[in-house]
């Protein structure tokens, strides 16, 4: 936990670089993967969501990355993350392929 609590500590050190900023969030799920204590996942994945810069996509998939190896070992948490972003609305639109342009001519 000191080395998540140090990692989630650095983020805003890294504001001005986006590609060290994804690796921390990246090496911050590998410390939440290997954790067992649920409320500490629980303020982990809910602070890291909320200190991504949502713009920048080397943020964005940092986070995601961290949520997907946050996820091999508590899935149901992370599931429930998620779907509480979905329905507060905090999660981004996911393009779908119906929403594409309908200047495709066949």
């Amino acid at each position: 936990m000191q080395l998540g609590d140090a990692l989630f500590n650095q983020l805003p050190t890294y504001e001005a670089d986006p590609e060290l900023k994804k690796t921390c969030y990246k090496h911050l799920g590998l410390v939440i993967q290997k954790l067992t204590k649920k409320d500490y996942i629980h303020n982990k994945l809910e602070a890291m969501f909320a200190t991504v810069n949502h713009t920048v996509e080397a943020q964005r998939v940092g986070c995601a990355m961290a949520y997907g190896y946050a996820s091999a070992s508590h899935l149901d948490i992370v599931l429930e993350k998620v779907n509480a972003f979905i329905a507060r609305g905090t999660a981004l639109p996911i393009p779908s392929f119906l929403s594409l342009p309908k200047t495709l001519s066949l």
